[in-house]
């Protein structure tokens, strides 16, 4: 859907429009051929498509595909001048090549392409780390009864924490707060990949929250497991967006922000998962893995945001995020106990859900890791259409869009598309503080 959303803005922008570098104009009555046009996003999947077309005039009615060309794929082998060849792009139809290629994390890649009596067209990204937003919850007790009647309230705090994909064994892999060895010791293959927290990575993080928590994969697979048992594809879903999203990390971009705050949202105001349920806590005493049962919970996901940080401000369907190597979101280990945030590193991603059948499942929020280059191109798209009261007809003017193309205009960049995942790396946090 979200790809969809994009689309409709390409065909705004790129086809009404000039990508244009970022020091030149183009006039809409110029009679001049216009440049080629290329538009490739690396994928963390087997086969890459790229789009490659002469525009014909400025309004987009008349592009010729182009149809003969070498289209080469390179891989950078360490040194920013020295590179090999990993592919060619071969192709198919309508202006749409493809190459059988499956890029690496954090490798840097050019693309080269011939087209007889063109200029040679190059441009290079960078495909980018292995991470993951995972989901961690804490418990806020809600001493006073300041949204329930009920003698015993509990709020289920939800934040996330960036975390790298790493390969770890049996023996330093750390399981609900508990190492492996003390739990289930054959449970796990020797050696496996997990996400862990990891403060190292900066990146560009665009989060786009679905409305239905409906989960959108199958049970047992590797975002349900403490450890990636397969390569299994990003798995798309046609569930709506949420129309508004809540972050208080301070790299969210304020481009799309919306009138209003989170004590404003319908899911703040109704109680989401407000029957009694149990849950496990640990035992203070006693050997690795005592739990103790508690059933004297009222389980709330939502309505603590209007108690603790009710002025956050509303993000229109998505929010981007500028996430920063060494991220600290302010505060201080001994004040955690005071806070609702899980770690010293962690962050707030609330949509404005419309359908929670079983509490804030993980699944729902979708986030994509985005290049620089790519970064820059689409944050370009959404400004000039959200910035726009007729944009059909504005953007065609002297508003340049962001290109890395050298010798045409487009983009290539890479994009990393995931879901944001349950935490298995630590245990959930059980301290309760008064709201």
């Amino acid at each position: 859907m979200r790809d969809t959303i994009i689309q409709y803005i390409l065909a705004g922008v790129v086809s009404m429009s000039i990508f244009c570098s970022c020091v030149e104009d183009v006039e809409i009555d110029t009679k001049e051929d216009l440049p080629i046009v290329v538009d490739c996003i690396l994928k963390m999947k087997p086969m890459q498509e790229l789009h490659l077309y002469k525009m014909r005039n400025v309004y987009g009615d008349e592009i010729e595909p182009v149809t003969v060309a070498s289209v080469e794929l390179f891989l950078c082998n360490g040194n920013g001048d020295e590179y090999s060849k990993v592919s060619d792009f071969k192709y198919v139809n309508n202006g749409k090549w493809e190459a059988d290629f499956k890029p690496d994390y954090e490798k840097s890649y050019k693309l080269k392409i011939s087209i007889p009596g063109e200029e040679v067209i190059v441009a290079t990204t960078t495909f980018p780390p292995d991470l993951r937003l995972v989901l961690q919850s804490k418990y806020l007790a809600d001493n006073k009864n300041l949204t329930s009647d009920n003698d015993s309230s509990c709020y289920t705090a939800q934040t996330a924490d960036v975390a790298l994909g790493t390969i770890l064994t049996k023996e330093d892999f750390e399981f609900f707060g508990r190492f492996e060895k003390y739990y289930r010791p054959n449970y796990y293959p020797d050696s496996f990949k997990a996400y862990i927290p990891d403060d190292t990575k900066a990146c560009k993080m665009w989060i786009y929250p679905h409305a239905d928590t409906t989960l959108v994969l199958e049970n047992l697979n590797y975002y349900t497991a403490p450890w990636e048992v397969s390569n299994l594809p990003f798995i798309e879903t046609s569930q709506p967006f949420c129309d508004l999203v809540v972050t208080d990390h301070p790299g969210a971009d304020n481009f799309n922000l919306v009138s209003g705050s989170v004590s404003g949202l319908d899911i703040v105001n109704v109680p989401i998962n407000t029957e009694t349920v149990s849950h496990y806590l640990p035992l203070e005493y006693g050997p690795p893995g005592s739990l103790y049962l508690s059933t004297k919970l009222v389980d709330n996901y939502s309505q603590w945001c209007k108690i603790l940080c009710p002025n956050l401000p509303v993000h229109k369907q998505f929010v981007r995020i500028d996430h920063p190597s060494g991220f600290w979101n302010g505060i201080k280990e001994e004040d955690l106990k005071r806070s609702y945030q899980f770690s010293t590193s962690s962050f707030l991603i609330l949509g404005n859900y419309t359908n929670y059948s079983s509490g804030l499942e993980p699944f729902l929020i979708e986030v994509r890791f985005l290049s620089d280059e790519y970064d820059s191109f689409l944050r370009d798209l959404y400004v000039k259409n959200l910035s726009k009261d007729d944009f059909i007809l504005s953007t065609y003017n002297r508003y340049n869009i962001y290109t890395n193309i050298q010798g045409g205009v487009g983009v290539f960049g890479a994009e990393n598309d995931t879901w944001a995942e349950r935490s298995f790396f630590s245990s959930t946090q059980f301290d309760e503080i008064s709201l």
